[in-house]
């Protein structure tokens, strides 16, 4: 356990490691929490993670647990959208402009492609 709070590349594992070398020296829950910013039902969580998963390694032990949920997109269907509008000019949609914004392009999105996004999307898309 010492090892792996010494060579922890990921901030929560380590804090997870020292929350259990700090109960192993015999401290209790209500004592270590404080100290890491957590309640200390999650300090006992940790714990009984730790002692009810022996066939894990410590570092998965330590990590985090599988989330739930949609995954993020990263991207996904912009991407495919964004290339071929990029290819046409904008001057044939009425703009002045002779290059892509990324309010150009989130109004050739809305009404081309019936697909609303957000400008902040639109920006990180063109900034890719």
């Amino acid at each position: 356990m010492l090892e792996i709070a010494h060579t922890a590349h990921d901030p929560k594992g380590l804090q997870r490691a020292q929350a259990l070398l700090w109960l192993s020296a015999g401290e209790d829950a209500t004592e270590v929490a404080p100290r890491l910013f957590v309640t200390p039902r999650t300090v006992s969580r940790w714990r009984n993670r730790l002692q009810h998963q022996p066939h894990l390694a410590m570092s998965a032990r330590l990590g985090d647990s599988p989330r739930r949920g949609r995954p993020r997109r990263a991207g996904g269907g912009i991407e495919t959208l964004r290339a071929q509008v990029l290819e046409e000019d904008p001057r044939p949609r009425g703009s002045r402009s002779t290059v892509w914004t990324a309010a150009l392009l989130r109004h050739a999105l809305r009404d081309v492609h019936q697909s609303e996004v957000s400008p902040r999307r639109v920006s990180r898309a063109l900034a890719r």
